[in-house]
């Protein structure tokens, strides 16, 4: 008697990466997605809106905003690799401590998400900015002006035309004398479980630091071209020590997902 055989079908996941007819396809849904990035960026060029809708985010477009800031922002890339991280990653529950507020994107897409989000941004140019982002998706994380370091003591920002280039090194923006906030104060003060840091090279300063048990991810651009290569590297490396690792990785000029092995399995009995 011949014996009953089941059918086991592929996984479309496994199919996807290992048929050349779903690969053909992944890719061609790539390219549509590129193409209507561009037709829509070209559209918000031609009417220049100030107020557009990023993944849901209302982000309004004041004169902080330069030209080419607004050309990413109008191709729909501002930010894209942070929000695809951590719309999966966050939990009602999670406590989300901010470090580089930039024009709030992040930090709403945080606040819709978690119980609490407190958002450090060292650029007073951009508070008011902020501000108007917050009320207009009707949210209210706790804004924080100052620069962070390991000292908290008074800093000096750079203060570029593009806002995301101010930086703590001299890339050739206007020196500004800000408020100085410590890091491990910021973290017994707010006690959060997820850090997201993009703070232009500031990340390296913080590498004499220690986080606490109770974070349990960090979301973290590196800037080499800042930092060096080495820096980028420091970085790495305090965060390896801290007990985290890097589980989603696009180089050491991008953004970096790092976990602690414990927080992965913290739902497993």
């Amino acid at each position: 008697m011949t014996p009953c055989r089941r059918e086991v079908k592929p996984s479309p996941y496994n199919a996807a990466e290992t048929t050349p007819r779903a690969g053909f396809l992944t890719r061609l849904v790539r390219a549509g997605h590129r193409q209507r990035r561009r037709v829509r960026a070209v559209f918000r060029k031609l009417l220049r809106p100030r107020l557009i809708q990023h993944h849901g985010v209302w982000l309004p477009l004041s004169d902080a905003v330069s030209a080419e800031m607004r050309a990413v922002l109008y191709s729909g890339a501002y930010e894209e690799r942070e929000y695809q991280v951590l719309s999966r990653l966050l939990t009602p529950s999670d406590r989300v401590l901010e470090l580089g507020s930039g024009l709030g994107f992040i930090t709403v897409v945080c606040a819709q998400r978690c119980s609490s989000v407190s958002s450090v941004e060292a650029n007073p140019h951009m508070l008011d900015t902020l501000r108007e982002t917050f009320r207009r998706n009707g949210v209210a994380p706790r804004l924080v002006s100052g620069m962070v370091s390991s000292s908290g003591e008074e800093q000096t920002l750079f203060v570029a035309p593009n806002f995301w280039s101010s930086s703590a090194y001299d890339r050739g923006g206007a020196a500004t004398t800000v408020s100085g906030l410590a890091f491990a104060r910021l973290l017994e003060e707010h006690q959060p479980t997820v850090l997201v840091i993009d703070i232009e090279g500031g990340e390296l300063g913080l590498t004499s630091e220690s986080i606490a048990p109770g974070v349990r991810a960090v979301v973290i651009e590196l800037h080499a071209k800042v930092t060096g290569s080495d820096g980028a590297r420091r970085v790495r490396d305090w965060l390896s020590g801290q007990g985290f690792e890097a589980t989603r990785d696009w180089g050491d000029r991008s953004v970096v997902l790092y976990e602690r092995p414990v927080s992965r399995a913290r739902v497993a009995p």
